[in-house]
């Protein structure tokens, strides 16, 4: 497991920091946990991130959102989330969401096109 480190050169007394963990494959916010400090030095504390953590804070998401973390840039992004929803393909069959994203620039409809099939 790859472990990152952040070195607080302040003189402030030990602080708790929070890391936000994202999932690897997809980059999705998947929670947070309070880190704590290791001394150092002279007041010198080490942070350690497990992978796929950050200390960058996520974006605030509304209803239907994710926060999405890129690691090639890392930042957050936040990403419409239709998960768990039946859309449609071009020819009606009905189409089960299973990753983050807009499934219109899929070629995906919300309801079945008029006369075609559905099963």
């Amino acid at each position: 497991m790859k472990t990152l480190v952040r070195i607080d050169l302040d003189e402030r007394p030990e602080r708790t920091l929070t890391a936000w963990a994202f999932d690897g494959a997809s980059g999705i916010l998947i929670g947070r946990r309070e880190v704590h400090g290791e001394r150092y030095g002279i007041g010198d504390r080490i942070y350690r991130l497990k992978q796929n953590e950050t200390m960058e804070e996520p974006p605030r998401t509304e209803a239907g959102e994710v926060a999405v973390f890129l690691e090639t840039t890392r930042l957050w992004i936040t990403v419409v989330d239709h998960r768990v929803e039946i859309w449609f393909d071009f020819k009606g069959y009905p189409q089960l969401i299973g990753r983050v994203g807009d499934p219109a620039e899929w070629g995906l409809k919300l309801e079945p096109p008029k006369g075609e099939r559905q099963t």
